[in-house]
């Protein structure tokens, strides 16, 4: 009998090269487990399709079912969205970096969990820098066209512990929280303490993916990770969150209902001419600004105003490179009588001010070098500065 199982292996890997150094090979995934990889019902599908890969078709075979296995090379739709990570940051927000530098070929499976609300992906990506980004996948909540929905968060650099916590409501209107992330290489156990509770989280080669039990919409429970190397010492900890009873500074109810509301400043996209609106609205004692776009909503709540001289103002992004928009939105001082925007050509634009909100899209034309806005400035009643910010390093 043939084993098909190397036959696989060395096909996958010429399909999709290794990652870079610092992330654990399928094999040292493997080696550190202590154990070969599991007969379930997925691998069976995979080895019988591999099996015909020799004829020639073994780049489908980890995709049958959308199921996957850790070490796996990521399908070409999640390459793709976790794409626009590099090309969208540059393309539209003026700022020094211009995205991550992704490694996007490289791309691959790093932990995997049945979540109560179906099935949950964490891929993972090398960048140009020598950190990786990782990206969660919750099965069944795409896109309308289809195409992945993926968080991400950049930046992991391999310390002791490192995470982030995620929460999202599912198609079907459930919520999941999540914490992801990576541990170092010699950490063999990772302990989740929590409301009370502590609990072991599964390490997947050094990756996990867990779903944080009885956290509902908007709560940020403080929560605790400890890794333990294998003889039970700990190695790191990191925390998250806020002590009982604590409320954030920022707290962010998920729905905020604007039916029938009058919304502050509405104005119109420029390419469509489809309408954005910015509503200021009280709820549950807190004042929040949701802003609905053709994009979606986007809701804050709470948190503190800007001081009388401040400019809360910043470049919000709605969308992909090289349709999607540059929104400048947000608060001002007391102080601030008129807003403007200055370009690098020495252009100046005022936004339009009510109630000391702002709202203006960028024009296309502004997100080439040598036309992108460099700076926000506030003027008193008398002309006089009183407040600047740059938005990006360009100069005129």
């Amino acid at each position: 009998m043939i084993d098909v199982e190397p036959l696989i292996r060395d096909e996958l890997e010429r399909l999709a090269p290794q990652p870079v150094a610092q992330l654990a090979s399928w094999e040292n995934v493997l080696e550190r487990a202590g154990r070969r990889p599991r007969r379930s019902a997925p691998r069976t599908l995979l080895v019988a399709a591999a099996a015909l890969a020799v004829a020639g078709a073994v780049a489908s075979a980890y995709a049958v079912g959308h199921h996957f296995l850790v070490g796996d090379p990521a399908p070409p739709e999640v390459k793709e969205q976790a794409a626009l990570l590099n090309q969208v940051k540059g393309e539209l927000i003026p700022r020094v970096h211009r995205g991550p530098a992704l490694r996007i070929q490289k791309t691959r499976l790093a932990a995997s969990l049945d979540a109560s609300t179906g099935r949950v992906y964490l891929w993972t990506a090398p960048t140009e820098r020598g950190d990786i980004c990782l990206f969660h996948q919750i099965a069944g909540n795409e896109m309308p066209d289809g195409r992945p929905n993926l968080g991400s968060g950049c930046g992991f650099s391999g310390g002791g512990i490192d995470s982030n916590r995620s929460g999202t409501r599912v198609r079907d209107g459930r919520w999941l929280s999540l914490i992801y992330g990576r541990v170092d290489e010699s950490a063999q156990r990772l302990e989740l303490r929590i409301k009370g509770r502590t609990l072991d989280v599964p390490l997947q080669g050094g990756f996990f993916l867990f779903e944080l039990p009885g956290v509902g919409d908007s709560e940020t429970p403080a929560l605790e990770l400890i890794a333990y190397d294998e003889k039970g010492a700990a190695l790191a900890r990191e925390k998250h969150g806020l002590p009982p009873g604590a409320r954030s500074p920022l707290h962010v109810p998920r729905t905020v209902d604007v039916s029938g509301e009058k919304p502050l400043l509405e104005i119109e996209t420029r390419r469509t001419k489809r309408p954005i609106r910015l509503y200021l609205i009280e709820s549950d004692g807190e004042r929040c600004q949701v802003l609905v776009s053709p994009g979606g909503t986007g809701t804050s709540c709470g948190g503190r105003s800007p001081g009388a001289r401040e400019i809360s103002v910043g470049p919000n992004q709605i969308g992909a490179a090289p349709d999607g928009m540059l929104l400048l939105w947000g608060e001002i001082g007391s102080e601030i009588e008129t807003l403007e925007v200055r370009f690098q050509d020495g252009r100046v634009e005022r936004l339009p001010l009510v109630e000391h909100f702002t709202l203006y899209q960028v024009a296309r034309d502004d997100f080439v070098h040598g036309r992108r806005p460099i700076e926000l400035v506030g003027r008193n009643e008398e002309g006089g500065v009183v407040a600047r910010r740059p938005l990006g390093p360009w100069r005129p």
